[in-house]
């Protein structure tokens, strides 16, 4: 038997050029304070994106009148948008559940489901709005919970997570960022002098995370400063790479999107497992060798050792996504396969366990039961795995990268 090393080299690279988006904005006062729309396609601009807008923003509206308000369904029905924002009433989320749960969520899965009706590749994102600079002073009496910016942030920040939750979309961060300036750089002033509108800085946070959730890019590199002065609106993209760029799958950025990874594993002669871990595709395309291949997961012998192209395909209904990239099939012998134990911790384990070994890009694992069945597989990213979704009982585990195999049994348990 004759084991080969494959090395991969990745011949495409993420585009740097320009990003075309269509948004359209349904809000209110909080939407068209500053001209947002306007603001996000100026930030957009300055690093040669283009954002197309549409918009409408009647003062207190709220998702329930957008609902059935006619110039929001009409924008709604253009089709062709690729996020619709969605921004509740400055107070309404932040109220007792029974007032939300009739009031606000209700009509939060109307609007995701009229956008999806007539867009069914956008995506719905909601504008989570930020407390009241000194808590909602008009309510405080009947709900004491929102008497505190605290409180009430608190409130909107739970609410509208689980608007997004439920109805599968996005989250526009806004009143995190807010929540990280103020207490980071209080000397910005994000209020204006109602206490609950935005300042010019209060609406550029806001468009900076809007630029980040649309365009999925570092918006520390935006340029454009709308007359703060570059040193405060440094600050300020700063704060929203913090918060937005470098945790975008806390706000579910991305959850959605179609992926096209995928692993490969030698196994014998010039055998190759080849494995999707695509993520929201509707089918899968690989071209090898001249042959094309529909499966998840496949064996594929080669004709010959060498540099050979792998194309893979991921498509869904609103996207298709090919990468190339070349595996280099070079023959080992026997005795360069290197067998060693593998260790990892704790064992018994309830499930999550600790390896020994630092995982790297071309490392694979593998689980089989007692009968020698295989249970799990895929790329190890990282030195920790979790197998607390397995039954319980005892299972090898098997690391190979490269020439080097290492294998180690595991006892699952229940504490």
């Amino acid at each position: 038997m004759r084991i080969f090393l494959l090395t991969v080299s990745v011949l495409f690279a993420l585009s740097t050029c320009g990003q075309t988006k269509r948004v359209l904005f349904l809000g209110n006062s909080y939407t068209n304070s500053n001209n947002l729309p306007n603001l996000v396609r100026n930030l957009a601009l300055s690093v040669e994106d283009t954002l197309e807008v549409g918009f409408n923003t009647p003062g207190g509206f709220r998702l329930m009148q957008h609902a059935s308000n006619a110039t929001s369904q009409n924008l709604i029905a253009q089709g062709a948008w690729d996020f619709v924002v969605l921004q509740e009433q400055s107070q309404l989320p932040s109220f007792p559940d029974s007032q939300v749960d009739e009031e606000t969520f209700p009509y939060a899965q109307q609007l995701n489901e009229q956008v999806l009706e007539s867009n069914p590749c956008a995506e719905t994102v909601f504008y989570r709005t930020w407390g009241r600079e000194n808590g909602d002073a008009q309510n405080c009496e009947f709900w004491p919970p929102v008497c505190t910016y605290e409180g009430m942030d608190s409130l909107l920040h739970l609410r509208y997570m689980q608007m997004a939750e439920e109805n599968d979309a996005v989250v526009s961060p806004v009143g995190e960022v807010w929540k990280y300036l103020r207490e980071n750089n209080p000397e910005i002033n994000l209020y204006t002098g109602d206490g609950s509108h935005p300042s010019a800085a209060g609406s550029y946070a806001a468009a900076c995370s809007f630029y980040t959730v649309f365009f999925r890019k570092d918006p520390s590199l935006l340029t454009f400063d709308f007359s703060l002065g570059e040193d405060m609106a440094e600050t300020i993209r700063q704060a929203s790479k913090v918060v937005v760029f470098d945790q975008l799958e806390d706000w579910f950025v991305g959850t959605y999107d179609l992926t096209n990874d995928w692993t490969w594993e030698p196994i014998n002669g010039l055998d190759v497992q080849f494995s999707s871990l695509a993520t929201n595709y509707t089918s899968v395309l690989w071209a090898i060798e001249g042959e094309m291949f529909t499966n998840e997961d496949f064996t594929h012998t080669f004709q010959t050792e060498g540099d050979h192209d792998i194309v893979f395909t991921a498509i869904s209904n609103c996207d298709t996504i090919t990468t190339t990239q070349t595996i280099s099939i070079q023959a080992l012998g026997t005795d360069q396969l290197v067998i060693e134990p593998l260790n990892f911790y704790p064992n018994p384990s309830s499930g999550i366990l600790n390896l020994d070994i630092e995982a790297s890009p071309k490392s694979y694992l593998e689980v089989y039961n007692m009968d020698g069945t295989l249970v799990w597989k895929g790329a190890l990213t990282k030195n920790q795995f979790d197998l607390s979704g397995l039954a319980l009982g005892i299972y090898t585990i098997k690391i190979q990268d490269g020439n080097q195999i290492r294998v180690g049994r595991v006892v699952l348990f229940r504490e």
